[in-house]
């Protein structure tokens, strides 16, 4: 009597929660937009789906990720993009908050924890200083938006089987990247983003495949190649799987250096620097000479190449275009800043306050799921440099948390990568090290953390990290 009274009640809000849901798309689609109205229905469905199959829902947030940029840049689906928003927050509230409520979540340490709740309470505090409210609003965001995720990812991969499904997910994500990018460089050239070479004064077509600029193909590539590159040399002669992940991975080198950013180079060169030196602390110095070796030649031949020595060349000349404006934009900074601004920030999306820019967005833009509107308001804080931006907004002590943040990760997976006697978990752990050190120096030339889908899956392969010493690793393939 009392279950069947219990699913009468359950059935009675269901049906209460569809007319609510039906009633704000009427509200919305005749006071701001058609569009709004649609986007509300399918928010809807998309939080009901997820909450009835949230592991379902979060394999399949890992595996379109990729291919969500691509749409961001469209003019009649870029609307579609905000409903990983809803994806996430129910993951939030369906596999984390609902077991520790009822208490049922299995105890597990994160190292990160402290460095992360003071993140999230000093980067509210900011907006309270924001001179554009909605501005502020929209880059917390931002930065608060995927760190949900480090609470997902440790609470979904629970077991080996989980762990070989996520395994397979990104590198199924990472090929379907690689492929269509074959596919526009040999079909739809006309379509890629052009570079001027100064120095032989012709264009150059830059890959970036579904992730809709070569910047952040290179960030996505960054954040994969290290961990595909490591395991399919672990286990090359196992499978012919790994034979095919090492091809796969061979080809998204070949369109990292197509990207022809700086900032790519310089970082990946740096991920497989502290990738090699992990190994070497692992395994030991004469095991992986001749992989020591092999990697210098790499580098040189690529060094070596006319068109990348220049390129690599301009990253360093300040008469360079791109070079000249991020220094007017560190002159500006520093300019406008005051003494209590350098330690505590400016506030929240001030970034354009400071660089003189303009960032027009209202209420109405964001209730009426004007993504494009939202888009150009908030393309106007980029300022292609993590680390001074971040200064920027929230000063010197929010620089030391976030750092003490990384800090945490990679002191993490360093100790479990060099100790750990599992070879698959030893394989992840020091996979993301690399990654998160060419991450590192990526945000010296990209805003890294908003990122998207970067930070989406940096915060995702934190989060199992953590999990991994829980899980029993020996049955893994």
């Amino acid at each position: 009597m009392g279950k069947t009274l219990l699913k009468k009640e359950i059935g009675n809000v269901f049906h209460l929660a569809i007319l609510g849901v039906f009633i704000v798309a009427i509200f919305s689609g005749l006071f701001f937009s058609a569009q709004a109205g649609i986007f509300v229905i399918i928010a809807a469905w998309v939080v009901f789906l997820t909450w009835q199959r949230p592991e379902q829902a979060f394999w399949a947030l890992l595996l379109f990720a990729p291919l969500l940029p691509v749409l961001k840049i469209t003019q009649d689906l870029s609307f579609v993009t905000p409903l990983k928003d809803f994806i996430i927050a129910t993951l939030f509230i369906r596999v984390v908050v609902l077991p520790l409520l009822q208490k049922k979540d299995p105890y597990r340490r994160n190292e990160i924890l402290l460095p992360v709740f003071m993140l999230i309470f000093y980067v509210c505090l900011s907006v309270l200083f924001s001179e554009s409210t909605i501005l502020g609003i929209l880059r917390l965001r931002d930065i608060l938006l995927y760190l949900p995720l480090l609470w997902i990812g440790r609470a979904i991969v629970s077991t080996p089987q989980d762990y070989l499904v996520f395994k397979r997910i990104i590198i199924l994500g990472f090929s379907l990247v690689v492929l269509l990018l074959g596919f526009q460089y040999l079909f739809f050239g006309d379509g890629m983003v052009l570079r001027y070479d100064p120095q032989d004064g012709s264009w150059i077509r830059r890959a970036s495949s579904t992730l809709a600029h070569p910047n952040i193909l290179g960030a996505y590539l960054i954040c994969i190649l290290p961990f595909t590159i490591y395991l399919s040399w672990q286990k090359l002669w196992k499978n012919w799987r790994y034979k095919f992940l090492a091809l796969v991975s061979f080809i998204g080198v070949i369109a990292l250096y197509f990207t022809y950013s700086r900032g790519v180079w310089i970082a990946f060169t740096f991920s497989i620097v502290a990738l090699i030196i992990t190994h070497l602390f692992k395994e030991g110095r004469f095991k992986i000479r001749a992989l020591f070796f092999a990697a210098v030649i790499i580098l040189v031949v690529l060094i070596g190449l006319p068109r990348t020595r220049n390129l690599l060349r301009t990253a360093f000349d300040p008469t360079y275009a791109s070079n000249m404006e991020r220094l007017e934009i560190v002159i500006s900074l520093f300019a406008n800043s005051t003494n209590l601004s350098t330690f505590f920030g400016n506030g929240l999306g001030d970034v354009t306050q400071a660089t003189g820019r303009m960032a027009d967005i209202s209420v109405e833009d964001i209730l009426a799921n004007d993504a494009r509107s939202v888009q150009v308001a908030k393309a106007q804080t980029f300022v292609d440099n993590a680390v001074l931006k971040t200064w920027a907004e929230i000063g010197f002590f929010g620089v030391l948390i976030v750092s003490w943040m990384i800090f945490g990760v990679l002191k993490f997976n360093w100790k479990l990568a060099v100790r750990n006697k599992n070879k698959e978990e030893g394989v992840y752990h020091l996979s993301l090290f690399a990654v998160t050190i060419g991450l590192i120096i990526l945000s010296f030339f990209l805003d890294v953390p908003e990122t998207f889908p970067v930070a989406l899956y940096w915060w995702v392969f934190v989060g199992v990290a953590q999990a991994l010493p829980y899980i029993k690793m020996d049955i893994i393939d």
